[in-house]
């Protein structure tokens, strides 16, 4: 027999799974809470450092790419793409 689902039944169904989900949120930060107390100065500062050089190189990385791409674009588009020739050499 197939199982008939309600308004009210999604948005429970959806409640509990909100819950779920804040409860392993809630689990993960305590559990990272813990593991950060437990950690000497020197390797919360090595943590630190990498994690400020991501948070500033990945955004300028692709912020570069993003904008050579367009440029690449324009370019095609304004100049057209250059025609190659296929040279065909003899297997001698």
């Amino acid at each position: 027999m197939k199982t008939i689902h309600t308004p009210a039944s999604r948005f429970q169904s959806i409640l509990r799974n909100a819950e779920v989900a804040g409860r392993t949120t809630w689990r993960l930060a305590k559990s990272g809470a813990r593991y950060l107390t437990r950690m000497p100065w020197p390797v919360l500062l090595v943590l630190a450092i990498a994690l400020a050089a991501l948070v500033t190189i990945v955004p300028i990385v692709l912020a570069l790419f993003v904008g050579l791409l367009v440029l690449k674009f324009v370019a095609v588009a304004v100049f057209g793409r250059p025609q190659h020739r296929l040279r065909h050499t003899s297997g001698e």
